[in-house]
């Protein structure tokens, strides 16, 4: 299986011409990924984007501190950032106070000043 794949592809967003699949990642890659968004960010808490952010969220969780400065939300692909925002909405309940942190594995847009990718798969003009 390929990590990237030419074709079109249905998505939540429309149709798509190519996408990135994410389960040609292993549990390795995706501890990998953990460790180092551990590296920059001292997590208090995990929110997994369903289906995509799970992995992720998953291998995060034990980077997690009682008194970590964030709140992570994370996915594998942002595409249009609907979901990530969908759910900063959505958790704005949790942990009132502590900041809310996107992290996404890679980006196919722009992505909102919040949200982190780890590989940005776009170019500016």
């Amino acid at each position: 299986m390929n990590l990237f794949q030419e074709g079109a592809f249905n998505a939540r967003s429309g149709v798509l011409p190519w996408k990135v699949e994410c389960d040609a990642l292993s549990d390795a890659d995706w501890h990998w990924a953990a460790a180092r968004i551990a590296e920059k960010f001292w997590v208090r808490e995990v929110f997994g984007i369903p289906t995509g952010g799970m992995k992720l969220a998953t291998a995060l969780m034990e980077y997690r501190e009682t008194h970590g400065e964030c709140l992570l939300i994370v996915d594998d692909v942002l595409t249009t950032g609907g979901s990530m925002e969908r759910m900063r909405r959505k958790t704005a309940l949790a942990l009132i106070g502590v900041p809310r942190v996107g992290v996404v594995m890679f980006a196919r847009v722009r992505p909102a000043a919040w949200i982190n990718p780890i590989w940005q798969l776009w170019m500016p003009r």
